[in-house]
């Protein structure tokens, strides 16, 4: 179930980041807006990390 998930409602439900910073962060991660967690490639998977851990 987790991997249907749209990214963008995954980011919206962390604390401090509402619609706008989670558009930037997808794009800066190379995201697109309707990508679900489950199609997420290495590269953007630990490029969002990254940018939740800073």
């Amino acid at each position: 179930m987790v991997g249907r998930t749209r990214v963008v409602q995954v980011l919206r439900a962390v604390p401090g980041y509402g619609p706008a910073r989670v558009t930037a962060l997808m794009a800066i991660c190379g995201v697109e807006e309707n990508q679900r967690i489950g199609a997420l490639n290495e590269q953007q998977r630990e490029r969002l990390l990254r940018a939740l851990i800073s």
